[in-house]
């Protein structure tokens, strides 16, 4: 009996995955018009040079975006490209640039906790901020809709 109970128990954690029984969030599906706050987790470190700073991302249309930090004011543009990997999750591609230089080149993985707010997985692969190859997680916060 109780083998047959985990059998059962196991097959239903294959077919219905927790989620189905929580309050599923949306992520959105596109980012044009939205503005979107970063809150960079951490602590400061060589390896983690903006930890609990604040950038807000304006997208101004479906291949542009503005970045802001609220540390030092600087602002950045660049082209981008938004997909939605899943109901919950989406992968944003960019390059910001200053002039024509390359400042970073980096993916930001969204998870939504609820429609408005979630965690993301920053990944650099390219950048003049040292270390030019990193990662961070943080909060992320969608201020318009």
């Amino acid at each position: 009996m109780k083998i047959t109970l985990l059998i059962f128990n196991f097959y239903l954690l294959i077919m219905f995955p927790l989620n189905v029984f929580a309050n599923l969030c949306k992520i959105p599906t596109t980012l044009t018009g939205k503005r979107i706050v970063l809150e960079l987790n951490g602590q400061y470190t060589t390896n983690n040079p903006r930890a609990g700073e604040l950038q807000e991302f304006t997208f101004i249309s479906s291949t542009t975006l503005k970045e802001r930090s609220f540390h030092t004011g600087q602002g950045l543009s660049g082209p981008y490209q938004y997909q939605v990997l899943a109901p919950d999750i989406g992968l944003l591609t960019t390059t910001l640039m200053q002039k024509e230089i390359l400042i970073s080149k980096f993916d930001l993985i969204f998870m939504c906790q609820n429609n408005t707010t979630g965690r993301y997985i920053f990944s650099q692969g390219e950048g003049i901020e040292k270390p030019t190859i990193r990662q961070n997680v943080g909060t992320y916060f969608i201020r318009s809709h």
